[in-house]
């Protein structure tokens, strides 16, 4: 039997939270790996996004499989498969929520790594959540300085 792979800390959420049998072990390893080394989280932020991302992926998984036994076992109007389809998506709507908000951090992270890489005074301190690229371009917009980044920042 294969062990599972989950690490709260590193992955974001907990075994207890997730519904894996233990014939899913293996299963659910690979995808975490191949999701892990897709979306590569670093910080506690983006590990919780990521295990949402997990969790959801996970519960669509569960979904098509009930979906299908379900098919398999009685017709497309049996009223079992409205509850499953209505929690396939639920979980489909959190995964691209999630995926979209951990692109978002790390476009951003990149984006300061990039300014970073160009000027010639370090960044200063800018709050994580702050979207660089935003305010400038709104401070820019504002008092049509087009000045670099590092010299806005510093006039707020």
């Amino acid at each position: 039997m294969t062990a599972l792979q989950l690490d709260s800390r590193k992955h974001g959420i907990d075994p207890a939270q997730l519904a894996i049998r233990p014939d899913e072990t293996y299963e659910f390893n690979q995808l975490l790996e191949g999701l892990y080394d897709d979306m590569r989280p670093n910080g506690e932020i983006q590990r919780l996004l990521f295990g949402q991302i997990l969790h959801a992926c996970w519960n669509m998984r569960l979904a098509r499989r009930h979906e299908a036994k379900i098919l398999l076992e009685s017709s497309p109007a049996a009223p079992a498969l409205k509850a499953v389809t209505q929690f396939y998506t639920r979980s489909e709507r959190t995964f691209h929520n999630a995926v979209a908000e951990l692109r978002n951090i790390q476009t951003e992270l990149a984006y300061r790594a990039t300014l970073a890489s160009n000027q010639d005074a370090p960044l200063p301190e800018i709050p994580p959540l702050i979207r660089t690229a935003q305010v400038h371009k709104q401070v820019r917009a504002v008092t049509g300085d087009k000045k670099t980044l590092l010299e806005t920042w510093n006039k707020i």
